[in-house]
């Protein structure tokens, strides 16, 4: 029985290792519904292909931006979506609330 676990265990992993690394589900920002995040710039009088340089595209605030939140008291994530000025003014909110709260004096008990 107990080899019989750790030949799945071992399969199990040869099949995670023969897929290669797994997509990046940080919580970092996903853009949805907008152009390309880099665009060509075009090419100037008799440049080649390989001389142009990239630019980033424009970012509208209105762009809808999706992140994985830990819920309290959870394990689990949560995939939560606003525009992308949304979560510029939680930023702030959350920077000043923060700010607001460092700065309240302790006092000192004798």
């Amino acid at each position: 029985m107990r080899t019989l676990l750790i030949a799945i265990a071992a399969l199990a992993l040869a099949a995670c290792a023969a897929a290669g690394p797994a997509p990046e589900t940080s919580a970092a920002a996903v853009v949805q519904g907008s152009a390309p995040a880099v665009a060509e710039a075009p090419l100037d009088g008799g440049g080649d292909a390989a001389t142009a340089t990239l630019a980033p595209a424009q970012e509208s605030p209105d762009d809808i931006i999706c992140r994985n939140q830990r819920v309290t008291g959870s394990l689990r994530m949560r995939r939560v979506c606003h525009p992308r000025w949304e979560w510029a003014q939680m930023e702030v909110s959350a920077t000043e609330t923060m700010r607001d709260i460092n700065s309240i004096p302790v006092p000192i008990k004798p």
